[in-house]
């Protein structure tokens, strides 16, 4: 069966990575449906996308629309992309929804950094499993072409072929084919070192641990930033499922941090929280007592010396 791709459904429009996706496709010219909790949610989504893009007129291949919407604009969609929130059972419960109302067909694929695609869509139907895999944008996706694609032991390896086709020529991803591991290839990698830099800044000041290993390494952002970028909360899913799935030479790596554990009982989220996180409006956080504290203008004056 030839295949074509005339709609693109994406659950959780209104996060970063729901967004950066609305515009991959969108820029991509292809007819693009974001949904969200509420419509007012989603056209925040269609509004972070348009701006991504820098052009408003990225918005003409960009509906929206609620959840409530979902099962009307999941019957005639060609793929389905699922952008919420780092939680397996939270992710199962729209699988469950989409199973039912899915075209014979429709591709349907989650953008998750690390959870196991075959647990995502046990239980659900012999279609919809053929049907389904992971595709990993990396956080920004307007910024980073890499793309990891995941396919899982029962995907149907044509799906696969045609995605992989439509991520490359179409939306001009550099592709990365990896198994259905613990956090797969780029997070299993880029998390160790992003939270060992978590653990370090239990000991040393964040604007310290940033400076060291931060722009000057070749990092288009320090560590700490991009760990307030992709959200406390999102961090830590992805490192305790590693400690709680890996048991290699890098495992205590992957343990987090008690300062941060205290905070995200605090409220402490990263960018995306008024609480902030390893930084917040030019402070920066001191993890043994939870305060912010203004960050020093130079944390590492021998490395800012030389740049």
């Amino acid at each position: 069966m030839e295949r074509v791709l005339r709609k693109v459904v994406i659950l959780g429009a209104n996060g970063a990575m729901g967004a950066g996706a609305g515009e991959v496709f969108a820029a991509a010219d292809i007819p693009t449906v974001l949904l969200a909790r509420t419509a007012e949610k989603a056209r925040a989504g269609r509004q972070r996308a348009e701006q991504m893009a820098k052009s408003e007129s990225l918005g003409r291949f960009l509906g929206t629309g609620s959840y409530d919407d979902l099962e009307r604009e999941v019957a005639d969609a060609d793929l389905v992309f699922e952008a919420v929130s780092e939680e397996l059972e939270l992710k199962r419960g729209f699988f469950e929804r989409i199973d039912a109302c899915r075209r014979p067909g429709a591709i349907v694929a989650t953008v998750s950094s690390g959870l196991s695609i075959a647990g995502m869509c046990a239980g659900r139907s012999e279609g919809f499993r053929r049907h389904f895999l992971g595709i990993h944008l990396f956080n920004p996706p307007n910024v980073i072409l890499g793309c990891e694609l995941i396919p899982h032991a029962g995907t149907d390896p044509a799906v696969s072929a045609f995605v992989a086709d439509l991520l490359i020529r179409r939306t001009g991803r550099e592709l990365i084919r990896t198994s259905d591991t613990p956090a797969f290839c780029g997070n299993r990698v880029g998390f160790r070192v992003l939270n060992e830099c978590a653990q370090l800044a239990e000991e040393h000041d964040p604007a310290y641990v940033d400076a060291l290993i931060g722009p000057h390494t070749g990092r288009a952002m320090a560590p700490l930033r991009t760990i307030d970028f992709v959200g406390w909360d999102v961090h830590r899913a992805i490192v305790d499922n590693l400690h709680r799935h890996t048991d290699d030479e890098a495992h205590a790596r992957f343990a987090l941090p008690a300062g941060m554990a205290r905070g995200l009982e605090r409220g402490l989220l990263g960018d995306k929280s008024e609480a902030g996180g390893f930084f917040k409006k030019g402070e920066a956080l001191d993890l043994a007592s939870g305060t912010h504290r203004p960050a020093p203008a130079a944390a590492l004056p021998e490395v800012a010396a030389r740049m």
